[in-house]
């Protein structure tokens, strides 16, 4: 797997992860400054088979009613202290699987569609800025910003969680959203 860290500031200031599982037997995590181009990464290793992030998604799956009950009554009634709502998707590719952000959630109908929030590893049909169909037997994250506070955000929760004292204090201090455990 590999976790991306990227901070965006288009509309949306929340920071958000790439996952994407490889058949290999670590998971890379990666954290990218955005301000620019040219800083290199910050890799941490993790297993494949990690119980907390496994345990994070299944329990984003769980609770998604959660997140869209929030989203149509945000919508609905233009409530601005819920914002930043994103969707993190996995898809399959050759190497496994990849699981990349979708941020400005639209609904039409009973669909959602979101614009892709990092630059895929693997996914080669994809980019940055795509606007894509979220197919909702694919979701293995979702997020939202309530009064600046972190919703939702398993899989951020579960890598956050696995930090020592000083990495955690660094991520807290660039992540633009307060992660209350």
């Amino acid at each position: 797997m590999i976790f991306r860290l990227k901070k965006h500031s288009y509309f949306l200031t929340s920071l958000f992860l790439l996952v994407a599982c490889q058949s290999n037997q670590n998971t890379k995590i990666t954290k990218f400054h955005p301000t620019s181009s040219h800083d290199y990464p910050k890799i941490y290793q993790l297993e494949e088979d990690d119980s907390s992030m496994n345990y994070a998604i299944k329990k984003a799956n769980q609770t998604f009613d959660d997140f869209e009950s929030v989203l149509k009554n945000s919508v609905e009634n233009n409530i601005k202290s819920f914002s930043d709502f994103s969707i993190k998707v996995k898809f399959d590719t050759k190497n496994g699987a990849e699981h990349v952000w979708l941020s400005e959630i639209k609904i039409e109908g009973e669909d959602y569609f979101g614009v892709l929030n990092n630059e895929p590893e693997q996914i080669n049909s994809l980019k940055l800025g795509d606007v894509i169909k979220i197919d909702k037997n694919r979701i293995s994250d979702w997020m939202y910003s309530e009064n600046g506070k972190l919703i939702g955000g398993f899989t951020i929760r579960a890598l956050r969680n696995q930090m020592n004292i000083q990495e955690k204090q660094a991520f807290d201090a660039e992540f633009p959203l307060q992660i209350i455990d």
